[in-house]
């Protein structure tokens, strides 16, 4: 037994303890029982845990069910064309499928076919250059051979006044056969006619005339270098001034710096190349240029 009073074990004869000598002869006590509730917990019985995990458990498996029975909605009826359209560029929703289908491609256009029976884009008298707006050269288409499938070409510069003349170069004097798809990469641009028959060998000595009202800025070209005369012609009351520049914008020359009205002439010498002729005035004027003869 143990001793009621310090808890050690005794014979279950003994009449005293070993250990504290207390009298081991009066009635045990038996020890109350501390209930559940009385330390705040109610029991619950064994069986009414099991309906809980079980209800818990069916719970949770509903719960999963409904998310799973709302995703497949949701799936099933949202705009199958927009999400193809995002997901599939240019895609679209096959309801008979139920698949996304690519958009079907265009086929490639055969290229373009070479040879002689292609229609050239350039004819005779056309003047060619791989610019636009070309200040002063070019080439001229004299024929074309639809067998060879080939044009004839020759070289040409532009005058002051805007006429073609050929090209005295003699490296470039001659004529030239080049094949159709070689001259059309290379001088895509018309930038003239001229008459093959009659191509004058020189430059025109025709002037060229600028005319304007007030200050203005005209463009213009030279095929040859030398020295152009410059003839004014104003009668305005305010300061008449003509500068020459060039084609980066440098001014070359001074033609004209006058007040009040101006008529005569200077001499500037210049390159082949494109100028500009920037104008101060405030009235009618006209600049004349003269080539050199």
């Amino acid at each position: 037994m143990f001793c009621q009073k310090c808890g050690a074990e005794n014979a279950n004869d003994a009449a005293f303890c070993n250990s504290c000598g207390a009298d081991l002869r009066q009635a045990p006590v038996t020890p109350t029982p501390v209930l559940q509730s009385e330390m705040g917990v109610s029991p619950v019985p064994a069986g009414k845990k099991r309906n809980f995990v079980l209800y818990g458990g069916l719970i949770v498996c509903f719960i999963v069910v409904i998310l799973i029975v709302g995703a497949v909605f949701a799936w099933n009826n949202q705009d199958w064309n927009s999400y193809c359209s995002k997901n599939y560029p240019g895609g679209t929703y096959d309801p008979a499928t139920k698949t996304c289908e690519q958009p079907v491609m265009p086929p490639t256009p055969a290229a373009t076919q070479a040879g002689p029976h292609a229609a050239p884009i350039f004819h005779t008298g056309d003047i060619i250059w791989f610019i636009n707006n070309n200040p002063g050269q070019g080439m001229l288409i004299e024929k074309y051979d639809a067998n060879a499938d080939n044009y004839t070409v020759t070289w040409a510069d532009q005058s002051l006044d805007g006429t073609w003349f050929h090209d005295t170069y003699p490296a470039l004097s001659g004529d030239e056969a080049e094949t159709r798809t070689y001259v059309e990469s290379q001088w895509p641009y018309k930038v003239g006619t001229a008459d093959p028959n009659n191509f004058p060998l020189f430059a025109s000595a025709a002037p060229l005339v600028l005319t304007g009202s007030g200050s203005d800025l005209k463009e213009f070209g030279t095929p040859d270098a030398g020295g152009y005369i410059f003839t004014c012609n104003y009668s305005g009351d305010s300061n008449f001034v003509v500068w020459i520049k060039d084609s980066s914008g440098y001014e070359v020359g001074l033609a004209a710096n006058t007040v009040g009205s101006c008529n005569g002439s200077k001499m500037i010498h210049l390159n082949a190349d494109t100028y500009y002729a920037e104008v101060t005035a405030d009235g009618p004027w006209t600049l004349t240029i003269t080539p050199p003869s």
